[in-house]
């Protein structure tokens, strides 16, 4: 292992493990309150629910400006030299700038909500929906502002705590009493809006001391606008058009299908962002050390760092793909009779999220590099194939057409970006060392088919719980059988230890207050 990457291997695996464990519990939250409005709404419903969030995430990513991914750079670089004033500067232009933007823009689609439902969707029952998320546009906005800000400062613990934990149990908590009140769109959506609100909050409370949060609201701070502002321009436009192309299928299949169709298609999709945990997990935590090894001119680190994180990226992503493919309509089942109509659409999807894990941090590699023209021409070509196809499949497939047109357009951009970092940094992240994970796979799968001819997921959901764990067991022991890389045993080494320091540091914790309790 290159000497420079061993600290920033390290501290990324840590990030990842906050990452990893904070995004575990949201997804198990966030699943089980999918399957509640998916009950609770119907298909109908939930497309309508599905259609205004679309929108108001739009929103949102316009009103950001890129300053959130922006600060992500910005910070850790400020951060790392000491220089609490452009910290405090950076702060006062990312979150000041963005969340004003952003309560225009709540405004904005607030009054323009009928138009947007008869004109666009054809569907006036909307508007008191879309109404309902204009309000919570400037609080979105604020939240993701405040996680660019956890994550440049690397407290991925923050970042996890509050995006996923804090977030989807608040909402989930207020939920479950409205099932009983009787559940509407717009309920849901003011119970999401106040999800953020907590979110927020929570990173306010944790930052304050390792932040100047209060020195950003005051004079005499150092503010680079133009090169925060012109480091985020380009990335505000690849990420609008990113956020519009991330939803290009809700919007089209809304105003080409049914509505039921839209609701169909989220479920297929929220049930693959399972297996996006950990990639997700992944590329959020190595960006800021990708920044420094870049800002450093380390060429070897980065390398190391790009390698060892994109074989994380398919070594976890894998058993996830396994499992959906193999029980997809079960799964689809658990939502609801209706739902399993998403069946193939699922399986393509989860083909498409193999493909990023296979592809890893490339895109972050070219966003820490500063290389912002090539990520403004992914974010067009991506947008335009992913719309094409959209527009040519979805007439004549419906929901499956929509995963094919996502997946295919996906594929194509993550290749073009692997050969963009080629080309631009020396550098590519494949060795000999994939074929341990892809052999694993591989051996996994065929258990997994074998035992499904056997004994049927469908029969039980407890069969398909079981089968999916035996499936990932055996994944996982393949794995250990054809022995972990360096980088793979150091940090598993690292982990061990503190499991196993765990019990003695619980135990010296609780000696005080058992001490104050014989007093």
């Amino acid at each position: 292992m290159a000497a420079s990457a061993e600290p920033h291997v390290l501290h990324a695996a840590k990030g990842i493990g906050y990452l990893t464990a904070g995004g575990g519990v949201g997804q198990v939250v966030r699943f089980v309150t999918a399957i509640l409005l998916a009950r609770a709404l119907g298909a109908d419903g939930l497309g309508q629910y599905m259609l205004a969030l679309t929108v108001a995430g739009l929103c949102s990513s316009l009103a950001a400006l890129g300053l959130d991914d922006a600060m992500v750079r910005y910070l850790a670089i400020q951060a790392r030299e000491g220089n609490r004033s452009a910290v405090a500067g950076t702060l006062q232009i990312g979150v000041g700038i963005s969340t004003l933007v952003g309560t225009i823009t709540g405004v904005g689609l607030f009054v323009a909500a009928g138009a947007v439902a008869d004109r666009v969707f054809d569907a006036p029952e909307l508007v008191p929906v879309l109404r309902a998320f204009g309000v919570i546009v400037p609080f979105m906005t604020l939240s993701n502002a405040l996680l660019g800000v956890a994550r440049g400062s690397k407290r991925m613990d923050v970042a996890a705590l509050a995006e996923e934990v804090v977030q989807s149990l608040v909402r989930l908590a207020l939920i479950l009493p409205l099932l009983f009140l009787g559940l509407e769109p717009v309920a849901a959506a003011v119970v999401f809006g106040v999800g953020d609100v907590a979110s927020s909050l929570t990173m306010v409370a944790l930052l304050r001391r390792q932040l100047p949060l209060r020195a950003a609201f005051g004079r005499g701070v150092r503010r680079d606008v133009r090169g925060l502002v012109g480091f985020a321009g380009p990335l505000w436009l690849a990420g609008a058009l990113r956020k519009f192309r991330q939803n290009i299928e809700t919007l089209l299949l809304g105003s080409l299908t049914a509505v039921a169709s839209v609701g169909i298609f989220s479920v297929a999709a929220k049930v693959n962002l399972v297996g996006h945990t950990v990639y997700s997990a992944i590329i959020t935590s190595v960006k800021p050390h990708l920044a420094e090894l870049h800002g450093s001119r380390d060429r070897e680190g980065l390398r190391h760092l790009y390698r060892t994180t994109t074989r994380w990226a398919l070594l976890f992503g894998l058993p996830f793909c396994l499992v959906t493919v193999l029980y997809a309509e079960p799964i689809l089942a658990v939502f609801g009779d209706s739902f399993t109509a998403g069946t193939t659409a699922l399986v393509v999807l989860a083909a498409g999220e193999l493909v990023n894990a296979a592809t890893g941090v490339c895109g972050s590699v070219l966003d820490m590099a500063r290389r912002t023209g090539a990520k403004l021409v992914n974010a067009v070509l991506w947008l335009v194939l992913i719309l094409g196809a959209n527009l040519l499949l979805i007439p004549r497939w419906g929901v499956l057409g929509a995963a094919v047109a996502s997946v295919l357009a996906s594929s194509l951009i993550n290749v073009l970006r692997i050969v963009q970092v080629w080309v631009l940094e020396r550098v590519h992240p494949y060795d000999r060392t994939f074929l341990k994970p892809a052999a694993a796979g591989v051996g996994a799968f065929a258990f997994g088919a074998a035992v499904a001819r056997v004994w049927s997921p469908a029969d039980h959901p407890l069969v398909l719980a079981v089968q999916a764990g035996l499936v990932v067991a055996v994944y996982a022991l393949l794995v250990v059988l054809l022995r972990p890389e360096a980088e793979d045993a150091m940090v598993a080494g690292r982990v061990w230890g503190r499991v196993r320091r765990l019990p003695g540091q619980l135990g010296r914790s609780l000696r005080p207050a058992r001490a104050a309790e014989r007093v």
